[in-house]
């Protein structure tokens, strides 16, 4: 098996520069099943996060994950994070 990825695949895979630029907290991934979703997040320090909803991040409780994004709560603020484009 090989460790590299095929040309075609890393270009349809990778978008360059969708995590340059950020500040704060950005959903890299959503994973799992409609019963039990995790997301991955990276928070501005490169540090990477797996939660699933109930779980604490930097910007709040996690209250929702749908296809594309994560919804987080924090007193009475709502934020949403979506998936880069």
């Amino acid at each position: 098996m090989s460790n590299s990825t095929p040309a075609q695949v890393a270009q349809t895979a990778t978008q360059k520069g969708a995590l340059k630029n950020r500040s704060g907290l950005t959903l890299i991934g959503i994973m799992g099943s409609t019963k039990n979703p995790r997301a991955m997040l990276m928070t501005s320090f490169g540090r990477t996060l797996t939660v699933k909803p109930g779980d604490t991040t930097p910007r709040g409780t996690v209250v929702g994950i749908g296809k594309n994004n994560i919804v987080l709560q924090s007193g009475q603020r709502t934020t949403q994070l979506t998936l880069p484009d």
